[in-house]
């Protein structure tokens, strides 16, 4: 190979790795902000419940709890439970409101017992506003008094939701997967909300994040 094409190819290879590392770089920075910013709203308007909406959002739980155990009282964190859309597939037409009630107090009995508390509704991206309208509906048919979004990237043109939060603050190629996704979680539509967690290593490498950049 010609030493000229040689360097240039060694300039690329360098260039792509640059890239990356920025790209890293710039992740780890959104993930601290974002959940920074999500912890205090919910410290600051007293939120007692917040739903991570689908396997992209819920990893989100991990940064965002350990902000607010290092930051506030740990005995006042909001409840999080994580909510799969698909569980409540049957749910998006006009069923009998009663069994609705029924099944969803039945999973969700302490939010549903705090409805008329402010609760949140936190997602990573709202690009139609398709994922989160049902979800904003249903829980307006079952009372809940103040529903609010909470998005990791600005809701798009179009999407008809309003995030209380502007948290774009950086461009990322990972716009949808900010926090990584748990590989581990059940998604069908017999499954509304799963108790796991979010694989270790994954954890592990957000809380660093949080940790570094505090």
């Amino acid at each position: 190979m010609r030493f000229d094409l040689l360097l240039q190819a060694l300039f690329e290879l360098q260039s792509c790795g640059d890239s990356i590392e920025h790209e890293l770089e710039q992740r780890r920075k959104a993930v601290h902000i974002i959940s920074k910013k999500t912890a205090e709203y919910l410290h600051q308007e007293k939120i007692k419940n917040i739903f991570f909406i689908d396997t992209s959002a819920r990893t989100a739980w991990v940064p965002i709890k350990y902000f607010w155990d290092t930051h506030f009282d740990p005995k006042m964190r909001p409840g999080m439970y994580f909510l799969n859309p698909d569980g409540f597939v049957d749910f998006w037409g006009d069923q009998n409101i009663k069994s609705i009630q029924k099944r969803f107090s039945q999973i969700f009995h302490i939010p549903f017992s705090q409805k008329h508390e402010p609760v949140v509704l936190f997602d990573t991206c709202a690009h139609t506003g398709g994922t989160l309208r049902p979800i904003i509906r249903l829980l307006k048919r079952l009372k809940f008094a103040d529903v609010r979004v909470i998005t990791a990237q600005d809701p798009e043109l179009g999407s008809n939701i309003k995030s209380v939060l502007r948290l774009d603050q950086f461009r990322t190629d990972m716009r949808c997967s900010i926090f990584g996704r748990d590989k581990s979680v059940r998604k069908d539509e017999d499954i509304v909300c799963k108790r796991g967690c979010c694989e270790g290593s994954l954890r592990q490498d957000l809380k660093r994040v949080m940790q570094e950049l505090s």
